[in-house]
């Protein structure tokens, strides 16, 4: 594969309203008190803020003469377009 163009693009906005959130998660777990987040709840949620966060946190795309690919985070989500070849 002779790649002819590569182009990658990070979602910082993506990456610090998560980071937000986690904060908020975290600070609901620390909270002493009778109203906290229990254990699980924050481990689950964490989890899933991280996995968000890995999934799509940069979007690549790469072209070459057969087809595209694009890629989200990682490259646990990867797409390959094969354009139909044009009729003459």
């Amino acid at each position: 594969m002779i790649i002819q163009c590569k182009n990658s693009q990070t979602g910082w906005i993506m990456i610090g309203l998560f980071l937000l959130i986690s904060i908020q998660i975290t600070d609901s777990f620390l909270r002493f008190g009778t109203s906290h987040l229990p254990l699980g709840a924050f481990i689950s949620l964490m989890a899933l803020m991280i996995a968000v966060i890995l999934t799509f946190f940069r979007l690549t795309i790469k072209a070459d003469e057969k087809c595209i690919h694009v890629i989200f985070g990682i490259g646990l989500v990867y797409i390959k377009i094969r354009p139909e070849p044009s009729v003459k």
